[in-house]
C-alpha cells in the first residue's frame, strides 16, 4: 500500500476523545534529582480525562466512557494505559508530562472559582457533562431517605445512616434502573 499524507497505514481512524478538564499542574517531577538525567514518562490529556472520571468523580465505566464520547471498552484501553505509566513513573521515579493526545475539546468551557465541582461539572448533559451538576440528591434504595448531595463525592460512597446501603444518584441511571425494577414488582403483585 502506498502512503501519503491522507493515509498513515491500517485500521480506522482514530476516535476523538471529548475532554471536559484540563489539569491545572501538567508535569510532576520526583523531588530527589540528584540521580541525573531522570526519564519522561507522557501522559495525553485523553487518558489524564479518563483518570479523572474513573478516579477521582468514582464514575462508572459506561457513563465516562459516554462523557468522552468512545466506547467503553475504548475507555478500558485508556484508562488502563494511564494507570500503567502513572505506576511506572512513581516506580521509577521518572518526570511525568501531560498533554497532547487526539481530543476534543469543543465542550470545554473556562471554570471560575468554585464552578465545575462535583459529576459532570455543573453542567447539563445537553452542554457536555454528565447531567448531574453539583446539586442534587443522593437517595436510599432500600429505605427512600434522600439527603442532599455532597459536591466532589460521589453518592455511592455515602452510606445510609438508618440502613447503612450505599447511596444511588437521585436521577442518574442506577437510580433510574432501581426505579423500573420498583415498578415491574408492583405490577407483578
Amino acid at each position: 500500500m502506498m502512503r501519503d499524507g491522507r493515509n498513515r497505514g491500517r485500521g480506522r481512524p482514530k476516535t476523538r476523545r471529548r475532554v471536559q478538564n484540563v489539569p491545572p499542574v501538567t508535569r510532576f517531577e520526583p523531588v530527589d534529582l540528584t540521580r541525573g538525567d531522570t526519564p519522561i514518562v507522557g501522559l495525553t490529556l485523553d487518558e489524564i480525562e479518563a483518570l479523572r472520571l474513573a478516579d477521582l468523580e468514582a464514575i462508572y465505566q459506561e457513563e465516562a466512557a459516554m462523557a468522552m464520547g468512545v466506547s467503553r471498552s475504548t475507555y478500558g484501553r485508556v484508562l488502563e494505559s494511564a494507570r500503567h505509566k502513572v505506576a511506572l513513573a512513581l516506580w521509577q521515579g521518572a518526570t511525568l508530562v501531560i498533554g497532547g493526545g487526539d481530543i476534543d475539546m469543543s465542550d470545554l468551557r473556562p471554570r471560575g472559582r468554585g464552578q465545575g465541582r462535583g459529576r459532570g461539572g455543573g453542567e447539563s448533559r445537553a452542554n457536555g457533562g454528565l447531567g448531574f451538576g453539583s446539586d442534587g440528591a443522593c437517595i436510599c434504595p432500600r429505605c427512600g431517605l434522600r439527603q442532599p448531595h455532597q459536591p466532589g463525592r460521589p453518592c455511592k460512597r455515602e452510606r445510609c445512616p438508618e440502613c447503612n446501603v450505599p447511596l444511588l444518584r437521585e436521577g442518574g441511571e442506577h437510580h433510574r434502573a432501581f426505579l423500573e425494577r420498583q415498578k415491574a414488582k408492583k405490577t407483578d403483585e
